[in-house]
């Protein structure tokens, strides 16, 4: 599969991402906007209500990812053989966090509750809450993806040893930004952050293209670093990203792409990449 051909279908496979997350936050948002109070019993409605919906777009993108990934090694290798069938639990709710979905879709009420006790207005609150629902659902949605493409891809022996990050072009943040200028092991795939939605997509064959696989858009990074926080030398290459996009373990996430808290930001600039969600 020539260069082209790998980019339109990395591209159709982040459309029907997009449409995954789309229509999942919209839900969501309806939830919000037509519920009264935000009651103990509004709680449990809303993980009875909306928890089955977020599971059902949960197994949509893990079909869709193994699709995706079962493709790229059909055309990367030749070999039509689709990989093993992932099974839904080892990809899809309580298997993303290790936690009771139904515990982490309260959250977004603990978030309102919590809100309210710090003197914020009724409103605030609200929007603090279904900002926090509208996160968990699309970060779930990304765990999904991601575990999936590591399931498939660690347990197939025709996988490629390189991989990249791919960027969408709706919400990439610099880390993720920095992130897709380097080259990846298969084994280093998990790493996300919440609210990323990047996807991975393999370099061609097995030689290893170094560390840094676009050059010019990590000098581009920098620069805009260096813009922003006064910071900056004549390769554009300070702050170091090794000492800038760090890859830390979260309780529930698991690795998760972070920032560090010195040379050119803090934590109030950027809020932690890995606070749970």
């Amino acid at each position: 599969m020539g260069a082209t051909e790998q980019a339109a279908l990395v591209a159709q496979f982040l459309t029907g991402k997009t449409t995954l997350r789309t229509a999942l936050t919209e839900w969501v948002r309806r939830w919000f906007a037509a519920t009264p109070s935000f009651r103990d019993a509004d709680a449990d409605r809303y993980v009875a209500e909306v928890l089955p919906v977020a599971l059902g777009a949960q197994q949509s993108m893990a079909s869709l990812s193994w699709a995706f990934q079962a493709r790229m090694l059909t055309d990367i290798t030749g070999d039509p053989t689709p990989p093993a069938l992932v099974t839904a639990e080892r990809v899809t709710g309580r298997s993303l966090r290790g936690v009771d979905p139904a515990i982490v879709y309260r959250r977004p009420f603990t978030q309102i509750y919590t809100e309210l006790a710090r003197g914020k207005s009724m409103t605030e609150a609200v929007t603090a809450g279904q900002l926090r629902a509208q996160q968990i659902a699309v970060t779930d949605l990304q765990l999904t993806d991601m575990r999936t493409a590591h399931v498939v891809l660690d347990g197939d022996p025709r996988a490629p040893q390189f991989f990249r990050r791919v960027l969408t072009g709706n919400e990439n943040c610099g880390l993720c930004i920095l992130a897709s200028t380097q080259r990846y092991h298969r084994g280093e795939l998990a790493a996300i952050h919440p609210g990323c939605d990047c996807g991975v997509a393999p370099l061609p064959d097995d030689v290893d293209p170094g560390q840094v696989i676009d050059e010019d858009l990590l000098t581009a990074a920098h620069d805009a670093i260096a813009e922003r926080f006064g910071q900056a030398d004549a390769g554009g290459r300070a702050p170091d990203y090794r000492k800038v996009v760090l890859v830390r373990e979260h309780g529930e996430l698991g690795p998760v792409l972070t920032v560090t808290d010195h040379r050119f930001t803090g934590p109030d600039q950027i809020p932690a990449a890995g606070q749970s969600s």
